[in-house]
């Protein structure tokens, strides 16, 4: 995988990022492919961005006070 860091390291690195930027990492070294086309890893990927996704804030707009659509004219 890779000389420096532990295979579980590169793997929590790799699954936090979005699926574009994996597309590009699979061509950095034929292990790093083998990792991410894996389906261990897929199967990480995919529950990450799951609990990413629960965890997101949705917040309502406050309503506007000032309307500025020529609808809005009396």
């Amino acid at each position: 995988m890779s000389d420096h860091l532990p295979a579980d390291v590169v793997t929590r690195i790799l699954v936090r990022l979005p699926v574009a930027a994996l597309l590009r990492c699979r061509s950095v070294s034929r292990s790093w492919r083998a990792l991410i086309d894996s389906p261990t890893f897929i199967k990480l990927q995919i529950e990450h961005s799951r609990r990413r996704l629960r965890r997101l804030p949705i917040r309502k707009r406050p309503p506007t006070r000032n309307c500025y659509h020529p609808s809005c004219a009396n």
